[in-house]
């Protein structure tokens, strides 16, 4: 049971390697204190964001990351505050890779740049097998009970009110964005093969994905310090099977049902294991549970926002995110059905 639409062949637009001034080198040399001898584009993500695993003279290797001349201020935002995070977050250590340090340019619409130590062996896994799921949640549950603690003394902003999150985690960017506006649902409706039964399915679901996306979560659900963009192309293998979860420019203090929701669903999108059951297994895993009103409304929240999302045109340099945003949104419906919030929910179109 895996998203039936095909993933694009066409990458990501992002810089080599060999794009970065010679001053900037210089400095991430001085940094590592070796000299870099080779060089390569690290693929991974739907972003432009600049990453390139790099190999020195000695016979280290390093992955580097950060924003572009061709990026954009907000890439050098985010960039800060993963960087903020990895400096003060010791938690983290338990489930990403080392942090060495960063290069920035003057200008922040030009070079800035993090460098880790590169995992050895690094590879993707778009499909999981349930040794690795719970392998992966394992050492998410230790980072959640370590984080929890230290939370409360960093200086990190809580999801409600992250600049990115916010409008997901209110309701206010999703599903209430189609109501009364009939463009939107007629955008939405030509993502499926029966327009006319796909507008008529989103007008009879609407009202009740509003108002459940619009609810509180529980007081007692489980908070600690969250990515909010827990995905299975964010996780690394490394040459003896242990993951690294990267990526962590969003991160907050909130409840880590949205980490574990946004990764169930693109388990399902990717490997075929049915979401909540996915999510039974964490629990099983880590004694963490969550009750199914807050999965209702999470799910609500994060599957609207990618209502929102999927419909749009493809960016020139991005092919491959109305893809993803598709498959996410496929498996969150999937899921809403799961949980009675809808039925028979509409067949994508290539």
């Amino acid at each position: 049971m895996v998203f039936y639409l095909s993933e694009p062949n066409e990458r990501e637009a992002k810089p080599d390697f060999s794009a970065i001034p010679d001053h900037v080198k210089k400095e991430i040399e001085a940094l590592i204190e070796d000299k870099i001898t080779d060089h390569k584009i690290a693929w991974g993500g739907y972003s432009p964001t600049f990453s390139s695993v790099v190999r020195t003279k000695n016979g280290h290797e390093f992955f580097i990351k950060g924003t572009h001349p061709d990026h954009t201020a907000h890439g050098y935002k985010v960039l800060m505050q993963e960087i903020h995070v990895y400096k003060t977050c010791k938690s983290l250590q338990l489930i990403t890779p080392v942090f060495i340090g960063s290069v920035h340019t003057e200008d922040e619409d030009s070079w800035h740049l993090g460098v880790w130590k590169a995992i050895k062996g690094a590879h993707l896994r778009r499909k999981l097998t349930d040794n690795e799921i719970d392998t992966m949640f394992n050492l998410l549950g230790k980072f959640y009970k370590s984080a929890q603690k230290e939370a409360q003394t960093l200086d990190l902003p809580q999801t409600l009110e992250a600049n990115f999150v916010e409008g997901i985690v209110t309701g206010q960017e999703g599903w209430i964005k189609f109501k009364d506006n009939k463009d939107r649902q007629n955008n939405f409706s030509e993502m499926f093969t029966n327009k006319d039964l796909a507008e008529k399915w989103l007008v009879d679901f609407l009202p009740e994905f509003i108002k459940v996306s619009q609810a509180k979560l529980s007081k007692d659900t489980p908070h600690s310090i969250i990515s909010f963009d827990m995905r299975v192309d964010n996780i690394v293998f490394d040459n003896k099977d242990t993951p690294y979860f990267i990526d962590w420019p969003d991160a907050s203090v909130g409840p880590i049902l949205y980490d574990l929701i946004y990764l169930c669903m693109n388990i399902m999108a990717e490997s075929g294991q049915k979401a909540w059951e996915v999510l039974s297994r964490f629990s099983k895993q880590t004694g963490y549970v969550f009750n199914e009103e807050d999965i209702k409304v999470c799910l609500s929240q994060i599957s609207g926002f990618y209502a929102l999302q999927a419909y749009r045109p493809v960016p020139e340099k991005l092919p491959r995110l109305r893809w993803i945003q598709k498959a996410m949104l496929w498996a969150g419906l999937n899921w809403l059905e799961n949980l009675s919030l809808c039925t028979q929910i509409p067949e994508f179109k290539e």
